[in-house]
């Protein structure tokens, strides 16, 4: 077995089908227009019936909502401004984030995969990152390929059937 080539020219982009970019566009929305208000109105509200934080639990666990809230925000600004530099694949050449690959295991059994970040998980498609195990030995294959990850129940071994990019 060769050692793949990386299949992804900048490292830092996130792939997103346009489902996905959406999702995350309209959750940011939902925690700019009113998840995070609320939770500072909560911090207000606890805040004027103690100024200690040692003695006001209701303003401690406003102030982890708002604290959850701007970050889960701060990590989607982050996902979509990176997701612009990403693009889908062109060619089924070789697995690479956004292709969708049949393999098969050493028992027989057939499976396919999206290869992609998990905020684009898609109904009746098994999103596998490219950051996990088998995400990240699929990356560079070719169809007839044989890959060995290492799983939670031991090495496993599949074969490439085919590449497709994902096309929705």
């Amino acid at each position: 077995m060769t050692s793949p080539k990386s299949a992804r020219p900048d490292p830092s982009a996130v792939w997103l089908t346009p489902e996905a970019r959406e999702r995350l566009e309209e959750e940011l929305e939902t925690l700019l227009s009113e998840v995070i208000p609320a939770a500072e109105a909560a911090v207000g509200a606890a805040s004027s019936q103690s100024s200690s934080i040692l003695d006001n639990g209701d303003l401690t666990a406003a102030m982890e909502e708002l604290a959850l809230a701007e970050r889960r925000a701060s990590q989607i600004r982050d996902t979509l401004a990176r997701s612009s530099a990403a693009s889908s694949p062109v060619s089924a050449d070789v697995v690479e984030v956004g292709c969708v690959v049949r393999v098969k295991d050493s028992f027989g059994d057939v499976e396919e995969y999206l290869i992609a970040p998990p905020e684009n998980r898609v109904r009746g498609v098994v999103c596998v990152s490219p950051a996990a195990p088998l995400g990240a030995a699929l990356l560079g294959r070719k169809v007839g390929d044989v890959v060995s990850y290492k799983a939670p129940a031991g090495v496993v071994k599949i074969e490439v059937l085919s590449i497709e990019p994902y096309t929705g």
